[in-house]
């Protein structure tokens, strides 16, 4: 995206800044200085991310020379080495496409056309933008979703976002932050200098970037591979997001005052929980409820963990926090690796909060820019919030995605308000955070038995032809089928795992052929299906579900049996296998033999 550069007197000395709509500038200052301010805008539009680079550039060397007109400012500062360096393309030692900058005194302040914003318009865009951190597009798209008129025009959003900008009520940032780094050139041992970029909205590195001609800013720009799901952002893309003012501080210290937080029994009371889940959620709250610090390390943020074995009840146990935030006037996230396991929980919220306002957020959720209460998520959904939640409560970190994605764990923190708090889940914390906790770095609280106490199932392991071997011979072995009938005979629904996508179907059609009186499909990731496939599969309706380890967590169905095939092809770890033996009523692991 092209941004306007300019400076603008403020007593003795000169502002430098960017703009995405220079006319909501110059109506912002004319208004504000009633005509008197001098603004000298530069010629010709830069990329945003360029314009913003130099803007800082500009900024520094205006504080050492004060008194120099923009106009020679902006020619001294053409021939150093750090303007050329902006231009510079990464792959490349030579600067490209430098341009030459203009600056003019501008003047024509009765040719300037305003565009109308309603109050009442501007006022609602801010209330949905608090805790947002969204491209132009979505925050388009999020004005839409909710009935404004802005969200039928791209110039008259621009307008309204660059005026609140102005005012300080919402930030605009280049999605791909960029500082200068030395570099030793390979031939000639001599240091220099490369610009390194960090993507704002996912915190990814160089590593995750790519350089490709870029159709926005007409130049070689780098976009962000990590994050890409989640909408393209560029070196040139403008990021929105809310900024915390006194208003919002005052407005959130009187409802504290208004509303009385309950106290400990009373938050803990309407749950049912047993002994040893009562005891881990008042240690959680005893966390949550603790003084705030005036200050925290942003990448050592409050946490506490619920170390508890699949089945104790963990989604029961969060209940109180999530009573304790939503009486205290704060909103709430709750981030899980999988869709599936979000449409399993998300219901099982809205049950126990029928007061409170739930949205759910997936990958096509309906529901993608409704505000609510409490949000259950995915946890990529977390890069579109910025400081948004008093709590944020992860479940499952040690699963798939989560796990060693230093993207999701960014976009974690990002989330959560300054002074929030971090509440995490989890059956197999990761070593590191179970020596945390053992040497008492990390709060925690031990739930090591389910909460119906009855003993975790022993896996038993058959040997059996391997499944390529099955489906290449077009029959199933006589344990696998042995196995398959005795969980059918008992009553019992059946997951059957296997290592790949490839293998899912051909195996549904062995299955179908030799058990044709029962209901058995297929799902995968890709599967556009699958939601409706594993609710038919809770209901009863789909006796046997064929499925790879996207369904390895957060599908819970009573009296269910699980059959592991090639449990010797790596895709089975110890983690994967005590979820898997601590969810489900009777495993069976088959391996391939000789």
């Amino acid at each position: 995206m092209k941004a306007a550069l300019y400076a603008v007197s403020s007593g003795s000395t000169w502002q430098w800044r960017t703009t995405i709509c220079w006319e909501a500038d110059a109506v912002y200052w004319r208004s504000r200085t009633k005509g008197e301010a001098e603004l000298w805008l530069v010629r010709p539009p830069l990329s945003f991310g360029q314009a913003e680079r130099v803007r800082r550039l500009l900024s520094a060397r205006q504080g050492e020379y004060p008194h120099i007109p923009p106009s020679e400012l902006v020619q001294l500062l053409q021939s150093s080495p750090p303007f050329k360096l902006i231009f510079q393309h990464e792959q490349q030692r030579e600067p490209v496409c430098i341009p030459v900058l203009k600056v003019g005194l501008f003047t024509s302040y009765s040719t300037l056309q305003p565009i109308p914003i309603v109050k009442e318009e501007y006022s609602e865009l801010l209330r949905l933008a608090l805790g947002r951190h969204l491209l132009l597009d979505e925050a388009l798209a999020l004005a839409s979703h909710h009935g404004l008129e802005l969200g039928g025009s791209m110039s008259r959003l621009t307008f309204a976002v660059q005026w609140a900008s102005l005012r300080g009520e919402l930030a605009i940032e280049p999605a791909l932050r960029c500082s200068e780094r030395a570099r030793r050139l390979r031939f000639w041992r001599k240091t220099g200098q490369s610009p390194a970029y960090v993507c704002v909205r996912c915190g990814s590195g160089e590593e995750r970037l790519r350089w490709t001609d870029c159709p926005h800013c007409g130049q070689a720009c780098p976009y962000c591979e990590e994050c890409l799901t989640m909408g393209r952002v560029r070196a040139c893309t403008p990021l929105i997001r809310s900024v915390s003012n006194a208003a919002d501080q005052a407005n959130k210290a009187e409802a504290d005052k208004l509303v009385a937080m309950p106290g400990m029994d009373e938050l803990l009371a309407p749950w049912g929980l047993n002994a040893a889940q009562s005891a881990a959620s008042r240690a959680g709250l005893e966390f949550l409820l603790q003084p705030q610090q005036a200050e925290r390390d942003r990448d050592n943020p409050p946490c506490f963990l619920i170390w508890a074995v699949t089945g104790a009840g963990k989604t029961e146990m969060i209940f109180p926090f999530l009573a304790a935030t939503v009486a205290g006037g704060g909103r709430a996230l709750i981030a899980t690796p999988r869709k599936d396991v979000v449409l399993e929980l998300s219901p099982r919220v809205e049950r126990a909060f029928p007061e409170a306002k739930v949205v759910t957020l997936y990958g096509g959720s309906e529901q993608r820019w409704d505000i609510g209460n409490i949000v259950v998520a995915t946890t990529h959904q977390l890069l579109r919030f910025h400081e948004a939640f008093e709590l944020v409560v992860i479940d499952e970190l040690d699963a798939f995605p989560f796990h060693n994605n230093p993207s999701l764990a960014y976009a974690a923190r990002k989330a959560c308000k300054p002074q929030g708090r971090y509440i995490l889940l989890s059956a197999t914390p990761p070593a590191g955070m179970q020596r945390a906790a053992r040497r008492g770095r990390l709060p925690h609280a031990k739930v090591p038995a389910r909460y119906h106490r009855h003993p975790l199932p022993v896996p038993q392991l058959t040997s059996t032809a391997s499944l390529a071997g099955m489906i290449a011979a077009g029959r199933l072995s006589r344990p696998l089928l042995d196995s398959v009938r005795r969980s059918l005979l008992r009553g019992a629904q059946l997951f059957v795992f296997v290592p790949g996508i490839a293998m899912v179907e051909p195996l549904v059609t062995l299955l179908q052929r030799a058990e044709p009186q029962s209901s058995i499909q297929g799902t995968f990731s890709q599967d556009p299906e699958r939601v409706r496939k594993v609710q038919d599969f809770r209901e009863g309706v789909i006796r046997v579900l064929v499925t790879t380890t996207i369904l390895e967590r957060g599908v819970t169905v009573p009296k269910s049996d699980v059959i592991v095939l090639d449990a010797d092809s790596g895709f089975l770890t110890t983690r994967r296998l005590c979820k898997w033996r601590e969810e489900r009523g009777g495993p069976l692991p088959i391996r391939p033999g000789t």
